[in-house]
């Protein structure tokens, strides 16, 4: 949120023109596997399609199953091609352990429910993968300034491609889980959540693109269109995820793997779209004074920090009763409702039923920082002023070090989780995603604020802050779900603890859409 009044310190020497080529390259890979994956897509499209009038898909689809669970996988090559098409195959063979995607809780019986379904399912699923794999095949290259600026015809062709199949393929993605029962859904609640949280963000992120595109705002055009596409690309990271998961854990199944890749996931490609974001800042040149256009209206950004600030309040308030009163999943009477006994043993057996010196280290980290974050937050946004940069320096660097303590023990405490399992889900993956991302931010943060860079700092500011509140949501969000009317079943099965433990990152969209009118974005040109 812009605000022209703020003195910006000197600022650093524009690298606009020299770009680093591992960045390019870097990118450039990116594009290409984005590419490939688009193509496997819509080849998964006509496969699934294809259910719709030949019987034989599903019968293929069973009797590759069979050969690769009777140690047969390459006999079932040919079933692979013709049933399911490359991406599943393909999958299988670099995750090195095909019988965790074929066997008992498997992703396979999955695909083999696909083609089993209502037609008029089937065909919603395979054009809501034809419209994703058109996302994937125009969008990547849409970020390189090089392709904008020296085919802007192609950009602006690929761009009104890539618009229409990303709303299409969202209607067609919500009309399908409307149309589908939820025990139908694979990985149902967890997955079903996920993917409105997906729907929803990316058709707003789509029109609020559109509308400053149409008001000529083209930085704030591509900052959502990041923000878009970084959406988009859970589709392919899922698919990713898998793979490394197995590898990683490969006697686990399927179903227990996915609990670390969907840990992961929306967070993850959250941050691939800021990075896309900052790329673009990086290579665009430098204002010579700062653009005031798009401003935000000074009382939606008092709003803006005023709930901020409340969220900061929110997480001291959760600290105190949670990790200094009744430290501990086992004294906690919501944790006992929305948990499964599992998590709660293991969670005293690691970390002890009690104020232990690594959960005493943590509330106190976490409490500071925010009460430093409130105030870098008054100061940078309420009452900006001559000096306010100035000011505001020793509250982010406190921030700092104590997101970088408070990443420090999650960390520790993801180490001590140890590895998922059917008792504990993902395990430590969520404290060890949290605190590397508080620390990696802390350290940006602490970058910024070295080099004199205010604009920088304030962004990785709010960034840090999302960071070091994202395990306190947990209870948060459990709250919520203790509310509404989620059957018994599902909370035995661990759908409302994985949630809470994976949505405290999710606030970082906040920070990303930030980030969209920010200063360092005002301060380049959008080409």
């Amino acid at each position: 949120m812009h605000n022209s009044s703020v003195s910006l310190e000197p600022q650093p020497k524009n690298q606009a023109g020299r770009p680093q080529r591992w960045v390019i390259s870097v990118f450039l890979i990116f594009a290409l596997v984005m590419g490939f994956y688009a193509l496997t897509a819509i080849e998964a499209s006509h496969s699934n399609f294809a259910a719709v009038y030949d019987p034989s898909i599903r019968e293929g689809r069973i009797a590759a199953q069979q050969e690769v669970l009777a140690g047969r996988a390459d006999n079932a090559a040919k079933t692979y091609w013709t049933s399911t098409g490359i991406m599943l195959p393909l999958a299988s063979k670099m995750s090195g352990a095909p019988e965790a995607l074929y066997g008992e809780n498997g992703i396979y019986d999955t695909l083999i429910y696909y083609s089993e379904m209502p037609k008029s399912h089937i065909a919603t699923l395979s054009f809501h993968n034809l419209m994703g794999g058109l996302c994937m095949l125009f969008g990547a290259f849409q970020f390189w300034p090089a392709f904008r600026k020296r085919a802007p015809r192609w950009h602006r062709g690929f761009g009104m491609l890539y618009m229409v199949a990303a709303q299409v393929g969202m209607i067609a993605a919500m009309s399908y889980m409307v149309m589908t029962p939820l025990e139908k859904m694979y990985d149902t609640l967890t997955f079903t959540v996920g993917l409105w949280f997906l729907a929803i963000g990316v058709t707003l992120t789509l029109w609020l693109s559109i509308w400053h595109l149409w008001r000529k705002e083209y930085a704030q055009h591509q900052a959502y269109m990041a923000l878009n596409y970084g959406l988009l690309l859970t589709a392919p990271f899922t698919r990713i995820n898998w793979t490394w998961a197995a590898n990683l854990f490969p006697n686990m199944p399927q179903g227990i793997s996915n609990y670390v890749a969907t840990a992961v996931l929306i967070p993850s490609c959250i941050f691939i779209g800021y990075a896309l974001l900052c790329m673009n800042r990086w290579l665009q040149k430098e204002r010579l004074t700062p653009n005031t256009k798009p401003t935000i209206s000074p009382a939606l950004q008092t709003a803006f920090t005023y709930t901020a600030i409340g969220l900061a309040l929110l997480t001291i308030t959760t600290q105190l009763w949670t990790a200094l009163l009744q430290p501990g999943l086992a004294q906690s009477a919501l944790a006992q409702q929305m948990l499964p006994a599992t998590v709660i043993a293991h969670d005293t057996a690691v970390l002890g039923d009690g104020l232990s010196w690594s959960r005493l280290i943590h509330a106190i980290s976490t409490l500071a920082a925010m009460l430093c974050g409130i105030r870098f937050l008054q100061i940078t946004f309420l009452k900006p002023a001559a000096g306010s940069a100035i000011a505001a320096r020793p509250w982010l660097a406190g921030l700092m070090v104590f997101a970088l303590a408070d990443g420090a023990v999650q960390l520790l405490w993801g180490w001590r989780y140890g590895a998922p399992s059917s008792a504990t889900f993902a395990a430590g993956t969520p404290f060890l995603l949290n605190g590397s991302c508080s620390l990696l931010f802390a350290l940006l943060l602490g970058w910024a604020l070295r080099r004199g860079d205010q604009a920088l700092a304030k962004e990785w500011g709010i960034f840090t802050m999302i960071c070091v509140m994202a395990l306190p949501a947990f209870y948060w969000v459990l709250a919520v779900l203790s509310v509404m009317p989620i059957a018994d079943i599902y909370i035995q099965q661990g759908h409302a603890y994985r949630l809470g433990m994976y949505g405290g990152l999710f606030l970082c969209t906040a920070a990303v859409i930030y980030s969209a009118y920010g200063e360092v974005t005002q301060r380049r040109f959008a080409r």
